[in-house]
């Protein structure tokens, strides 16, 4: 269990989830937010990537130890620099607007250099959704 990890962005409705796609792999899952909602770092960290990645538009990078890192993408605005150090809630940057599914942040949680799909790791169920979110109320 991961824990110590924060939910990066209000909003628990997501969009495509962690796994096999038509034409790949997805990475993360897409959590639907309007456009310029803050996006919070999940756990404190050092900031690895900070700009365009192919595929992700804005994109961020924290390694938060060894073997534990988390990407935020399709963003509309970075707030951090690359090598700055963040701590759990603070304000990334804001989600973007312009990818054909409509607006979301990406999110994906990399442990031991692998992909692992955000909501085994979190334990989300549709049960407790509203319950992982809730230490994030007071950022």
């Amino acid at each position: 269990a991961m824990d110590g990890l924060g939910w990066p962005v209000e909003g628990m409705d997501i969009g495509r989830i962690f796994g096999k796609l038509e034409n790949g792999f997805h990475r993360g899952v897409d959590i639907k937010c309007e456009e310029g909602t803050p996006v919070w770092a999940a756990a404190d960290g050092e900031v690895v990537f900070a700009g365009r990645a192919a595929g992700r538009g804005r994109a961020l990078e924290i390694r938060h130890s060894a073997t534990l890192t988390t990407v935020y993408a399709q963003l509309s605005r970075i707030d951090v620099r690359l090598g700055e150090k963040v701590t759990l809630g603070m304000p990334l940057g804001v989600s973007g607007g312009t990818v054909k599914e409509g607006p979301h942040l990406h999110f994906e949680v990399w442990q031991h250099a692998k992909p692992v799909d955000p909501l085994i790791v979190y334990r989300l169920t549709e049960k407790q959704k509203g319950d992982w979110f809730a230490p994030l109320r007071r950022l």
